[in-house]
């Protein structure tokens, strides 16, 4: 259930222009609950959205009808998302979203970076009892584009909403990190974006696999 949670607590419920794109980050977890450190995959085209945990799961999500499906590869099975646990999700992103809204804009530090090759500028904002580092680049190509989708979208974007603050201009997250006491801190590496078209395949549960029938009022758990 937790990388699940996390999963779709950062990319769930997008809305992305036709034009299709990949995305490759590395999320890593510290905290009181444990560690987490994954890379995933997000595709998306149109409506239709792809997001790869490794090569055990992926999550497929329907923007439009708000439809979710784990595909678990090793079990080649899928699950329909049960909708109360969407809902939990986006209350936990509208929560964040509202919380937000209240607070004073990021700064920049004057601190600067490589990370991945790309020059970074930091900023720095303080969001409740949690503390957010940017590290932003003018440098990654196709970016631009990328972030003012997320931005117009609320709610679950891959930035949590919190790059509402920032103009295409400052640039793109290469790391996002969060801070607080109750999750630890998270980083989120964002390590390459391209465009393109990806069949329809991609986005539908493969022919053998079989419906995993979750019990009523169950969540999913992790693979």
């Amino acid at each position: 259930m937790k990388i699940l949670l996390v999963v779709l607590s950062l990319v769930s419920s997008l809305t992305f222009s036709q034009a299709g794109f990949e995305m490759v980050q590395q999320i890593e977890q510290k905290g009181a609950n444990g560690e987490i450190n994954m890379q995933t995959t997000t595709r998306a085209e149109g409506d239709l959205m792809r997001v790869d945990v490794g090569s055990d799961m992926s999550t497929l999500i329907n923007t439009q009808s708000k439809d979710i499906t784990t595909l678990m590869h090793k079990q080649k099975v899928f699950l329909k998302v049960p909708n109360t646990f969407v809902q939990q999700a986006e209350k936990m992103a509208a929560d964040h979203e509202a919380e937000y809204s209240k607070v004073a804009p990021p700064k920049a530090t004057g601190a600067t970076q490589k990370i991945n090759g790309f020059a970074c500028t930091e900023y720095t904002q303080t969001v409740g009892d949690s503390k957010m580092t940017y590290w932003l680049t003018k440098d990654l190509k196709g970016a631009a584009a990328v972030l003012e989708q997320a931005k117009a979208m609320g709610g679950f974007d891959p930035f949590k909403g919190s790059m509402k603050g920032f103009s295409s201009a400052e640039g793109f997250p290469i790391r996002l990190e969060i801070e607080s006491p109750q999750m630890g801190k998270m980083t989120v590496t964002t390590l390459s974006i391209k465009e393109g078209n990806f069949p329809a395949a991609d986005f539908k549960a493969p022919g053998d696999y079989k419906a995993f029938q979750m019990p009523a009022g169950a969540a999913p758990s992790q693979p």
